[in-house]
């Protein structure tokens, strides 16, 4: 049952990254910022690395943030799996 709970939250997760990163295209603002990164002259203490993933935190923080939606899902989905739970023992 946890492995599950694990997996459809994991599965949730992925669905709504994928939303909020799209379209995967040149005509994305996002996508743009990410290419544009690409070769660019940067001082010693700054990498590409770096840069792509701040952008990336960024754009998945913008609006409902990620980091809310996982603990809204997680909160509903767990509170599924305890009532499931107690129900097989007659508890609920």
């Amino acid at each position: 049952m946890y492995d599950k709970f694990i997996s459809e939250v994991g599965e949730k997760i992925q669905k709504k990254a994928e939303e909020k990163l799209s379209p995967r295209s040149e005509t994305s603002k996002f996508w743009e910022a990410l290419i544009k990164e690409k070769g660019k002259v940067r001082p010693p203490d700054e990498t590409y690395t770096d840069n792509v993933c701040q952008t990336l935190k960024n754009e998945l923080e913008k609006g409902k943030s990620l980091n809310t939606f996982l603990e809204i899902q997680a909160v509903k989905d767990w509170e599924q799996l305890v009532i499931k739970l107690l129900s097989f023992f007659g508890d609920k």
